[in-house]
């Protein structure tokens, strides 16, 4: 996957006519991947996915947001695993966050080949948001530019979105996650410093953790690591190294713990030696 920052846009190798989908794709969820698969059914274009680090609902509503669905790195997983091979991060800073949709959209111009644009129903850009779909419409259509707007992905239970996974995964509704997600509900712990106690239990601190939570209590759930006293090559399914973590994981070949989840962080008492992945699993 090619990777480049807002920055790096005007000298980076991503020359060819490209369809841009934008969003922030917190989860690349169903409504998600109905923008992605909607990109890369052109024949004239390249899919490009220009998304957002963080989220800029962290630095714009810093005491209302509940914590991310996906890391930046996971997201880079789903999309490339979605058939992206194309994206634009964009380093979301209180700066950033007064740039004017108008000038976001020249600039995305100005750096790239645009051939069309994607955007969902919902989607809104530029200072203080006020820049909605049919804005982008109209700004691409006075420079010829077709803008496909995408209503959102609707099951039976309504729309698809990250506030209802945040919802789901704040009571601890894991089948509900799935529902929305098509795979288990991943908590990367990469980034966090796990503490071992002598007693051979684990703690991963919450303040290390900028993933949502869910609710205190007790959770089954599929550790992603290895073990202690073993390599990674000779422990076979979740417990060992994985090339693309975020696949399905047969219950054959999965190994299940039980952790808690408590003001302080998550707790359990297990033989891991390291700890990558956290999946909740539905049952």
């Amino acid at each position: 996957m090619s990777i480049v920052t807002w920055a790096e846009l005007e000298n980076s190798t991503i020359s060819s006519p490209v369809t841009v989908t934008i969003g922030v794709f917190d989860g690349v969820h169903f409504g998600h991947q109905e923008l992605l698969r909607r990109a890369k059914k052109f024949n004239d274009t390249n899919p490009l996915v220009l998304t957002f680090a963080p989220n800029p609902a962290r630095i714009v509503a810093p005491a209302n947001y509940r914590g991310d669905i996906t890391t930046l790195e996971q997201k880079l997983t789903l999309l490339q695993q979605h058939g992206i091979h194309d994206t634009v991060v964009i380093e979301f800073t209180p700066r950033f966050a007064k740039t004017s949709g108008e000038v976001f959209l020249s600039t995305m111009l100005d750096r790239l080949r645009v051939v069309r644009v994607i955007v969902g129903l919902n989607f809104r850009c530029g200072a203080g948001a006020r820049t909605d779909a049919h804005d982008v419409l109209s700004f691409m259509a006075k420079r010829n530019i077709p803008v496909d707007i995408v209503p959102p992905v609707v099951d039976n239970k309504g729309s698809v979105s990250s506030t209802r996974i945040r919802d789901a995964v704040s009571v601890g509704d894991f089948r509900a996650v799935e529902d929305c997600l098509s795979r288990p509900y991943a908590l990367d712990i990469r980034p966090v410093e796990v503490h071992h106690d002598e007693a051979g239990g684990f703690t991963v601190p919450r303040c290390g953790i900028r993933q949502v939570l869910p609710k205190n209590g007790m959770f089954s759930v599929e550790i992603h690591g290895s073990r202690r006293g073993t390599s990674p090559e000779a422990v076979s399914g979740s417990a060992g190294q994985r090339q693309i973590p975020l696949e399905p994981v047969e219950s054959s070949d999965s190994i299940r713990d039980t952790i808690e989840v408590t003001d302080h962080g998550i707790v359990g008492m297990t033989s891991w030696e390291r700890i990558d992945f956290i999946l909740f699993r539905s049952s």
